[in-house]
């Protein structure tokens, strides 16, 4: 399946709009775009067709097998497309049918090129087609068109927004971005955004004190998580943190999905904050791991084991430098223990982007292998061979890695 959008220049939309589609889709999603700041993949828009007129151009191109979405959707599963005949064409029902035209083109499936879609139109199709782009399409294929049926795509307006649901469309207003609990509106702290830095800080304190009724407990946690991490950066003082963002405690956000991601993630923020300040963290650290042990913060957040293995892996090493190896070969197989119960009940077609980034996890699993053969624990050979050895090259940048060299400064160091 190949995912594609159309950004028109002009409107109300902007590459972020682009960019928030692929986040939800964490494929490649490409675009046909008029605007040149948009990241690729992209194709041109041709012919200056206005608005959603644009739309019809995806039909010219020899794609595949090509699900559309319109940029204001929500994407929350993918689970329905496989259920579709890949030889058929599929647009979203719409929910009230104006004019009695029964497609709604949010959401659209086919197999491309189809220039029937075309053929014939212009400025004088426009002028006569008050429905737009969606009643043009019904006119043409008619009732080869099969239309995705709740729950698979649903209206906003009309069914609200449920976990079961596999797309949501916000025809009209509000805009998800208009909606509360809609997840993704800090675009602006994201690590790809393009926003000035000036510009983030107006939008990260905000969210945690100024424009507290416009977001969401969900995006609050993020700005905290964020405003920690510039923290660690040295952009906030470390005085300033302590008195405007650790102070600051956010409700529940009621997803326990959005709840164990953003505890998990403010929790090794702040490990990594701490040890830089050489502040108390050691609570911190095991409080992470009993959370780990006795919620189903890893099951309802994959991704939280990679902060696992490296605030685990901290945590072994302090006990390591300081002599306490019994303590530290309990933390190591616990970690282990934890990551591998996790790891093991991931389905990667619901959580394709962990697998993506388990990578990240092999440097510290592999730091607690060395700590576990320094102190006799493990029998087979296994002392810095060289490819092991270069992951940590990887990692240089990293909060984790410079907690690793700060912790370093003792005698019984290993790196």
């Amino acid at each position: 399946m190949n995912f594609v959008c159309v950004l028109k220049s002009g409107g109300i939309y902007t590459p972020a709009h682009v960019e928030r589609l692929r986040a939800m889709v964490w494929q490649p999603v490409t675009c046909l775009t008029d605007c040149p700041d948009v990241p690729g993949p992209t194709l041109p828009l041709r012919h200056g067709w206005p608005g959603w007129w644009s739309k019809l151009e995806l039909f010219e191109h020899d794609l595949g097998h090509v699900c559309y979405f319109d940029l204001d959707v929500t994407v929350q599963s993918l689970d329905w497309l496989k259920d579709l005949d890949s030889a058929a064409f599929y647009a979203m029902a719409d929910a009230y049918q104006p004019g009695g035209c029964p497609v709604n083109s949010s959401v659209m499936v086919w197999q491309g090129p189809m220039p029937a879609i075309v053929a014939g139109f212009g400025p004088e199709a426009m002028a006569g087609c008050p429905g737009g782009d969606q009643e043009w399409i019904w006119r043409k294929l008619g009732s080869a068109i099969r239309l995705i049926q709740p729950p698979a795509v649903v209206s906003y307006k009309k069914h609200g927004k449920k976990a079961e649901y596999g797309v949501v469309v916000y025809h009209g207003r509000p805009k998800p971005w208009d909606v509360a609990e809609f997840e993704y509106e800090l675009l602006a702290l994201f690590p790809n955004s393009t926003l000035p830095r000036k510009e983030q800080y107006d939008v990260a304190w905000g969210a945690l004190h100024t424009d507290v009724q416009r977001y969401s407990a969900g995006e609050r946690a993020h700005a905290k998580c964020w405003l920690t991490y510039r923290a660690f950066d040295g952009e906030v003082t470390w005085n300033d943190w302590l008195k405007n963002v650790d102070v600051v405690k956010l409700p529940p956000t009621g997803q326990a999905k959005m709840d164990a991601r953003w505890s998990t993630s403010q929790s090794a923020a702040e490990v990594y904050l701490k040890i830089k300040n050489e502040a108390p963290w050691i609570e911190e650290a095991k409080r992470y791991l009993k959370i780990s042990q006795t919620t189903t913060v890893l099951a309802d957040n994959p991704g939280a084991c990679a902060n696992l293995v490296r605030v685990g892996s901290l945590l072994a090493y302090k006990q390591y430098l300081d002599g306490d190896e019994e303590e530290c070969a309990v933390t190591v197989s616990e970690v282990y223990r934890l990551w591998g119960e996790t790891w093991s009940k991931i389905n990667p077609m619901e959580n394709p982007y962990r697998y993506v980034e388990m990578r990240k996890d092999s440097t510290p699993l592999y730091l607690m292998m060395r700590l576990m053969h320094a102190m006799g624990r493990v029998s087979v050979y296994f002392y810095k061979p060289e490819w092991a050895e270069n992951l940590f090259k990887t990692e240089e940048k990293s909060p984790w890695w410079s907690c690793v060299l700060s912790l370093a400064r003792h005698p019984r160091c290993l790196w």
